[in-house]
């Protein structure tokens, strides 16, 4: 057999065979490094078989962000401070100074998988939604407020236009007496320089303003 497939065989058997990662995204090939290639913190175990078993042991802790497999190796790497307690017959390793993970070394054998992001839970779900119930009712209350304001002033300034239009400007619009005594004035005059030549209160002028008076009732 050539060399080459001897390696390739081998390579095969050393890749990790679970096909259920839970949820877990290829950060690439490698071990799990962050974009400066660092490392965290990580528990090692020479036991764990697949990807999908690494998982697991990774959700049992907060602490660990991410995986890196390469069967039977399991590296859970940790952004806890605290690295003292790890499970039983794992070897502790501090890493390099990261505090994320997002990709994968980019040697041949490893893989790094990134831990999704936990669901909320129920408790925190109904928290918000306590909060935003509220919130939308007070939103809605004040529109309601806030139409109702808005169109009690729309009518406030409708009649008042009416009022100006109607008093004129708040001014009190003179009876109708006055404006036909004014007119009486206005025809009386009218009448008085059509005489030639104008004489003010002839005879003539008289018999005019009585017959003008006459004609309004007066």
């Amino acid at each position: 057999m050539h060399p080459n497939a001897i390696y390739v065989v081998l390579m095969m058997v050393a890749v990790p065979t679970g096909a259920d990662t839970h949820g877990y995204t290829l950060a690439g090939d490698g071990w799990c490094r962050d974009a400066e290639g660092l490392s965290t913190g990580y528990w090692l175990s020479w036991s764990v078989k697949t990807t999908g078993d690494c998982a697991q042991w990774c959700n049992k802790y907060e602490g660990c962000i991410a995986v890196g497999v390469y069967s039977p190796q399991c590296a859970l790497m940790m952004v806890e401070d605290d690295l003292s307690a790890p499970p039983a017959d794992w070897s502790v390793y501090k890493g390099t100074g990261a505090t994320n993970i997002t990709t994968g070394s980019g040697v041949k054998g490893p893989s790094c998988y990134i831990r999704p992001p936990a669901p909320p839970s129920e408790s925190a779900a109904g928290a918000a939604s306590s909060t935003f119930t509220p919130l939308v009712l007070s939103l809605c209350l004040l529109s309601s407020v806030c139409i109702a304001v808005s169109l009690s002033a729309i009518l406030f300034h409708h009649r008042s236009s009416m009022g100006e239009i109607l008093c004129g400007s708040g001014k009190e619009q003179p009876s109708k007496k006055e404006i036909t005594k004014e007119t009486l004035k206005q025809q009386l005059k009218a009448e008085m320089l059509a005489l030639d030549p104008p004489d003010p209160w002839t005879v003539h002028e008289v018999q005019v303003y009585n017959s003008l008076l006459q004609k309004e009732g007066r």
